[in-house]
């Protein structure tokens, strides 16, 4: 072999080899840093978001008091990201323009610079930042000790990012500002303060998923989510909920107070509400407790219908409530002369104001019940109870189709209450959050999931599905709401 043709070979593989070396490392500088274990993956559109709210990036900066916005380096034309770490880290990563550009923007808030490991550090506040010439990363909260051990983690994600995570590829695909995608059990059961050791039954991470997308137009913003549920023990509970809340009547009557600040409406059966509370030991044994005074069972089974719960106001009175059911039966009132005289009346003191009307003490908190209009109702004001069942002149919201539960809160009145009574500035008139939730179901989306779901190597069992809506509408575009609420 000729000392040409060796030299010869030799550029031919340097060449091939830089060739791979390039194509490796830009599709992984590409690739978003989000952990392929990360258990909830959002994916955010500036440029969405910037066209949904009508306003420009420099504005956008300027409502939340960021100085600099120009030159911050970060190439906003691509998605940012965000994620939560199986260690409940809170990660945010980006594509950069102009790495000196980011410099630049960090030294304008005095923030520290160092290297280390190829990457440049800063720290502000609780907040780690990394990053290269394209990519940075932020993630936190962390502690003193924990520095370094989120550094090494941190240099990893870096390092290793692709798109293996599906959650990532659910997130990319949901349509608007942001989408989201996550494995809703742990979350869930937090907020239920239960563990997965507590359920009577296995659940693994990819049982109940949660995706959905934020989107804005106008004066109104929503934010739509799918809860899915791919092991048969959780389909059970949802259909068994299914069975309880039906959907609701497109048209509802209204029923006073007029205008509360929250009311939630629902179509119950009572006959499977009473199967389901039963379910639960604690509520087993506190309706086995007040059975001994009155018929709950009766009462309960009676209920058939539109369920309404409203809270009046939140400024003057946030405990007082009004709960109202429509009922199909009223003989659980031929017993009430009984109830004084009950073997718990000791515990449930009843005393009668009419044939219809009840108030009930116990543990020092009296309550007032009764039926009118074919309707039970309990709260604890008199004044509620005075005005319970009756019907009002405004007009009833109407409900969506297949609508489960119906709920909306006046924001006025809370973001009213949490304002200095000393600002000069008044709270935007008209801002309203509306819940609806639906039932569905839905083809298991991730390929583990369909084979658990599969009995006997027969075909996937579809998973069950709940759908809910948030939805926002002020009275004014949403970007001048949020300048009117925000700038001193």
């Amino acid at each position: 072999m000729t000392k040409k043709l060796i030299l010869l070979i030799g550029a031919a593989l340097l060449t091939v080899a830089l060739v791979l070396y390039i194509f490796f490392a830009r599709g992984r500088a590409d690739h978003p840093v989000v952990p392929d274990d990360a258990p909830a993956v959002a994916v955010i559109h500036p440029q969405e978001l910037l066209s949904s709210l009508q306003t420009t990036e420099e504005d956008l900066l300027h409502l939340f008091q960021i100085k600099e916005s120009r030159g911050a380096g970060l190439n906003l034309q691509r998605p940012v990201y965000a994620f939560l770490s199986k260690d409940d880290k809170i990660g945010l990563s980006a594509t950069l323009s102009d790495k000196q550009d980011l410099e630049s923007f960090l030294s304008g808030y005095d923030i520290a610079l160092t290297s280390e490991n190829g990457y440049q550090w800063a720290q502000y506040k609780n907040m780690l930042l990394t990053f290269d010439a394209r990519r940075v990363l932020a993630a936190g909260p962390v502690s003193k000790d924990e520095v370094a051990t989120l550094r090494r983690q941190m240099c990893q994600w870096m390092e290793s990012s692709s798109r293996k995570n599906p959650l990532l590829t659910q997130a990319e695909e949901e349509q608007g500002i942001v989408g989201i995608s996550t494995y809703a059990h742990a979350a869930l059961l937090h907020c239920l303060g239960l563990s997965v050791g507590s359920l009577p039954f296995a659940l693994d991470d990819e049982d109940l998923q949660l995706t959905g997308a934020l989107s804005a137009h106008d004066n109104t913003a929503q934010l739509a989510l799918s809860l899915k549920a791919h092991n048969p023990a959780l389909q059970e509970i949802l259909e068994a909920l299914g069975q309880v809340a039906l959907p609701i009547a497109t048209e509802t009557t209204a029923l006073a107070p007029d205008e509360p600040f929250l009311s939630a409406r629902l179509n119950l059966n009572g006959e499977h509400l009473l199967n389901l509370l039963r379910r639960h030991p604690a509520l087993r044994t506190a309706l086995v407790a007040l059975n001994l005074a009155i018929d709950a069972d009766k009462m309960i089974r009676s209920i058939s219908g539109d369920v309404q719960i409203v809270l009046p106001t939140y400024i003057t009175a946030p405990s007082d409530w009004l709960l109202t059911a429509a009922l199909t039966d009223t003989r659980f009132l031929d017993d009430a002369p009984s109830w004084q005289h009950g073997i718990m009346s000791s515990l449930f003191n009843f005393r009668a104001l009419s044939d219809t009307d009840f108030t009930l003490t116990t543990d020092n908190k009296t309550y007032h019940l009764g039926v009118r209009n074919k309707r039970l109702y309990l709260t604890p004001s008199p004044l509620l109870a005075a005005i319970a069942c009756l019907e009002t002149s405004s007009p009833a919201q109407p409900i969506p189709a297949d609508t489960r539960l119906f709920a909306t809160a006046d924001i006025h009145s809370l973001l009213a209450h949490l304002r200095p009574e000393t600002s000069s500035r008044p709270i935007p008139n008209t801002a309203r959050l509306t819940l609806m939730l639906s039932e569905g179901t839905s083809t298991p989306i991730m390929q583990n999931a369909k084979r658990k779901m599969q009995k006997n190597d027969g075909p996937a069992t579809e998973g069950h599905q709940l759908q809910l809506q948030l939805i926002f509408q002020t009275d004014r575009p949403i970007a001048q709401w949020l300048q009117h609420l925000i700038q001193p």
